[in-house]
């Protein structure tokens, strides 16, 4: 999958939650913004399965942890698509800063 598929999807799927819930584009941002906190304690859950650290008796499930990941970047992509940020754009960026960090 190319990044512009995945971002055309979250603007669909922000336009989408936008007419359904009829909130205003500050609410839809915090919203997403909450919920991708969400995502990510998800995430966190999954992995203290995977090394045994959950209080209630879960099992780990591999499959489980990737869709959760994909969750992740789903609504982290529909986040950037309500600040009008282009992913592909900043993800090259933001990974020419990474290659260079280390090679000084």
């Amino acid at each position: 999958m190319e990044i512009k598929e995945l971002q055309n999807f979250a603007k669909e799927e922000n336009e989408r939650g936008r007419s359904k819930t009829k909130t205003s584009e500050k609410e839809s941002i915090l919203t997403t913004a909450i919920k991708l906190g969400e995502e990510v304690g998800e995430v966190s859950e999954e992995v203290l399965k995977h090394f045994n650290y959950q209080v209630k008796d879960k099992s780990f499930e591999k499959n489980e942890i990737s869709y959760e990941i994909a969750d992740v970047i789903i609504v982290a992509s529909i986040l950037a698509d309500s600040l009008g940020i282009d992913l592909e754009e900043s993800l090259k960026e933001k990974m020419k800063k990474i290659k260079e960090r280390y090679e000084k």
